[in-house]
């Protein structure tokens, strides 16, 4: 039994098919995919820690420490910009909780230090925040605060 000879047509579309080149990578997609190759590995590289605390005196900021330590066992603080700027490069952050009475920086500063990282910014009750401020940071909220209300707060993060 000889096999069925192919029709010409199919012939001519397998030819046609043959002389298409494969499709080639554009440059906008090489550099798409060299981005996410690298944000993945970031992510891998920088492992996320839970929480970062920097208050405006440091027995609160080991207060503060100290009450989350019980919630999570990554936990940073610092008691100047300078130790915050080093952990944020070290290190991404589930949440970074601060006081807007730091007086060596401006809000619209330690957002950009943050950068994309969740952030609390906690501010005297009698200090008025403009809404500039305040749309910053995911919460801006009165100082005072007791240790259930810290937990709760950073449980919605972790």
């Amino acid at each position: 039994m000889e096999p069925t000879p192919i029709p010409k047509e199919i012939q001519q579309v397998e030819k046609v098919a043959e002389d298409v080149p494969e499709k080639e990578e554009t440059e906008i997609q090489k550099n798409i995919n060299i981005e996410m190759i690298q944000t993945q590995l970031e992510e891998i590289e920088s492992p996320k820690k839970d929480v970062l605390v920097y208050k405006k005196s440091p027995i609160e900021t080991k207060i503060f420490s100290s009450v989350l330590a019980k919630l999570t066992g990554s936990i940073d603080s610092v008691n100047s910009v300078d130790e915050l700027k080093a952990k944020l490069d070290e290190n991404k952050y589930k949440v970074v909780l601060f006081d807007k009475e730091i007086s060596s920086i401006e809000p619209n500063e330690m957002a950009e230090l943050i950068k994309e990282t969740p952030a609390v910014m906690f501010v005297d009750p009698i200090t008025k925040i403009e809404d500039e401020d305040r749309a910053l940071f995911n919460s801006v909220l009165p100082n005072v605060i007791n240790k259930k209300q810290l937990e709760e707060l950073v449980q919605k993060f972790i």
